[in-house]
């Protein structure tokens, strides 16, 4: 009988070992499993072109029969069974003999021959080794229908769907011993029921926005399977398909992502991307839409304890000693201690992000160093390895605070939705006040705090209520919502009851005060309650049962 080998990459290894397991249980056969380090920077298909050559090497001289850990034998003596055949049809492979044209026009698995080194591709990228094979030598190429192969149904666009089993047992024809492509096991459940052989594999969407594919990476870890993340298009994130490059190397570093893909109508446990619509809040932070969301649909049963990394990426210890740091068009903080932080570490600091980003910076604060990065993966190595990291609310933050990595945050005054409890070396600011730690001889600075503009920081204080967000004001006994700020709101109660504008706006926020302590009192657990204070207190509020009653509510008291 041939020797049945399979190369295990990175991500697949809780396929190959249920495959490997599934073998020994069928019938005793033994499945070689070669494993070998990826080279970086090689993406598909030229890296699996590079494994199959890499076992080739090793199998030099003797034919092999290749699987991989989406096939599935269907029968006892499947292996033996094509060793048979590959002898009496006498060629150096062995492919299968139907496939499904025009899209779907190689198989993957089959015996390969003695000299598969040889005639393995190099440096092949725009098809796999099968297709380098069939074409350069189709004489030495054997056809069997012992081997099926179907990857998925096909539109009319080449886009396919998945084959689910068993309900598409139809697609693998009569005499076939070995399936490709059943890409979620399931085949394994059919052909020996009742082993135990459940597929643990799970599949989640996103759209493609990085910092809220990151975040809810804390979800899938927190689930306990193995995930499958699938990318797909919308109109808000139109473009992910073309930027898959960048998120996937991180996504897949995680040992519970199984793989990274484009979507292509794959049935999903989990839409991710389906948290905006009545999960996203001004209240808890954007992990926490996330997973209520995922509670809601079933995905997970508890919540996650986000105090815990829920990312890994191994450390670029060449940026020991460097503060990283990033800052993006969007939610910045005008109170944010930057230029103190450019002075105090100086050459310490290195800027990842758009080059425009970085142009923007530095005509602001100063001339930094700026390293340019080639994907997330990359970004968070250097975080990693370095001593610090600062910036505002954006992707690469979210990666620091997966990593749970030392951390300043620039917070949005607006949408506050970065900032995590327990969360011990972390810095979420908002006033300017931060603690400046010594980097590699800087020594330490403390920046002071400053008071806020009631206009800038009031829409930070809304919380949300039944009919939207808003603020509310009351006037003749009954609740009114201004969706706008605390002083729109003013504006209208002055008008309608002849009080000053300053008197207006201390009931305005009074009153919202009164009917939502719990949000307003979360914001101590966050370090915001001062900051809340100080907004009372520019609009003209001294009297400290207000504060009272924030501070009760926070501490659970009231």
């Amino acid at each position: 009988m041939l020797p049945v080998v399979l190369f295990q990459a990175p991500h697949e290894k809780r396929a190959v070992e249920r495959l490997v397991r599934f073998c020994k249980e069928l019938d005793g056969t033994e499945i070689r499993v070669f494993t070998a380090p990826e080279p970086e920077n090689m993406r598909y298909p030229e890296v699996a072109n590079y494994s199959f050559r890499y076992v080739a090497e090793q199998m030099k001289g003797q034919a092999f029969l290749w699987v991989e850990a989406d096939c599935a034998p269907l029968k006892a003596g499947w292996a033996k069974t094509i060793s048979d055949e590959y002898k009496r049809i006498g060629k150096e492979y062995l492919y299968a003999a139907k496939m499904n044209p025009p899209w779907d026009n190689f198989t993957g698995i089959g015996v390969q021959g003695p000299n598969a080194f040889e005639h393995a591709p190099v440096g092949f990228k725009t098809g796999g080794f099968d297709e380098f094979i069939v074409t350069n030598f189709p004489d030495k190429v054997g056809r069997t229908t012992l081997i099926s192969h179907s990857y998925g149904s096909y539109d009319s666009r080449g886009d396919a769907t998945l084959h689910e089993f068993p309900r598409d047992m139809h697609v693998i024809g009569e005499g076939a011993v070995i399936f490709h492509k059943d890409q979620r096991q399931q085949l394994l459940d059919v052909i020996l029921p009742g082993r135990g052989y459940e597929n643990p594999i799970k599949a989640v969407s996103g759209v493609g926005d990085a910092g809220d594919l990151f975040l809810s990476l804390a979800t899938i870890k927190h689930q306990g399977d193995q995930a499958e993340y699938y990318l797909r298009d919308n109109g808000m994130t139109k473009g992910i398909v073309s930027r898959i490059h960048l998120v996937k190397p991180l996504v897949e570093a995680q040992p519970y992502i199984e793989a990274c893909k484009i979507w292509k109508r794959e049935t999903i446990h989990w839409e991710s991307e389906g948290f905006r619509p009545g999960w996203h809040n001004r209240v808890d932070s954007l992990a926490a839409c996330h997973a209520r969301h995922a509670l809601d649909k079933g995905f997970i049963s508890t919540m996650p304890d986000f105090s815990k990394p829920w990312l890994v990426a191994e450390a670029n210890n060449g940026y020991a000693g460097r503060v990283v740091i990033n800052r993006t068009d969007r939610y910045q903080n005008p109170y944010f201690p930057w230029a103190k932080i450019v002075a105090h570490y100086g050459k310490r600091l290195v800027f990842i992000g758009m080059p425009h980003e970085y142009s923007q910076f530095c005509s602001q604060f100063g001339h930094v160093e700026y390293k340019p990065t080639k994907d997330f993966l990359e970004v968070a190595q250097m975080i990693a390895g370095s001593s610090l990291y600062i910036g505002n609310q954006s992707s690469c933050m979210t990666i620091a605070e997966g990593l749970k990595h030392p951390r300043i945050l620039e917070g949005s005054l607006v949408i506050p939705d970065c900032c995590y409890a327990n969360s011990g070396n972390a810095q979420y600011v908002f006033d300017g006040s931060c603690h400046l730690p010594d980097i590699d001889g800087s020594g330490e600075l403390k920046t002071p705090q400053q008071a806020f503009k009631l206009e800038e920081f009031e829409l930070n204080m809304v919380p949300k209520h039944k009919k939207g967000w808003g603020w509310f004001y009351q006037h003749e006994g009954k609740p009114e919502i201004c969706e706008s700020m605390c002083k729109n709101a003013a504006a209208k109660l002055a008008k309608k009851t002849g009080k000053t504008l300053a008197e207006c706006k201390e009931l305005v926020i009074r009153y919202n005060v009164n009917m939502s302590p719990a949000f307003f009192g979360r914001y101590l657990n966050l370090n915001h309650f001062q900051q809340c204070k100080n907004a009372l207190l520019a609009a003209g509020i001294t009297d400290n049962s207000v504060f009272k009653l924030a501070t009760g509510a926070a501490l659970g008291t009231i």
